[in-house]
């Protein structure tokens, strides 16, 4: 009897430790850019390096469609591009746009690299900013870099 009831326990604590809810990480402020970077630096990763680049196109879809009552979203097709090949393990994090003190980081977006040398990121975001005529843009690399274009033109589009 002492053998099982000890089998039950061990098994119900090994149960009751599996079940327990993850302990929460403390989560860090989110490192910004220095707004001041260029659009073309040196990426390095792995042993691997490259001038990139970052060029920006930005606007606000304002074609009305039926049945949408969403406020119109900011879409941009951001390409960063290189001569050499963009080094292997390099991923984009984040992307960050800023106008007048303030600042939307955008995490959801399509990537596509168009050649080893060329990626293109979409995005289809909801920023209140409908009244901007300039952004800033700044990519994050997974290697704690960031690539910054400033005073980017906002266009709507009809």
């Amino acid at each position: 009897m002492k053998k099982i009831s000890v089998l039950a326990l061990s098994g119900a604590a090994l149960l009751s430790g599996c079940m327990a809810p993850p302990q929460e990480e403390k989560m860090s402020e989110p490192v910004l850019p220095s707004w001041n970077q260029s659009a073309e630096q040196l990426v390095e990763q792995d042993g691997q390096s490259a001038m990139v680049k970052l060029e920006s196109a930005l606007w606000f879809d304002l074609m009305p469609r039926i049945g949408d009552e969403e406020s119109p979203k900011l879409k941009g097709s951001l390409v960063l591009s290189s001569i050499d090949e963009i080094p292997a393990g390099v991923e984009i994090e984040s992307l960050l746009f800023a106008f007048d003190n303030e600042t939307w980081q955008i995490d959801e977006f399509e990537l596509e690299a168009i050649s080893p040398s060329i990626w293109k990121v979409r995005v289809n975001a909801a920023v209140d900013a409908l009244d901007v005529d300039l952004m800033d843009v700044a990519v994050q690399l997974s290697n704690e870099q960031w690539l910054v274009e400033r005073g980017v033109k906002v266009d709507k589009v009809y």
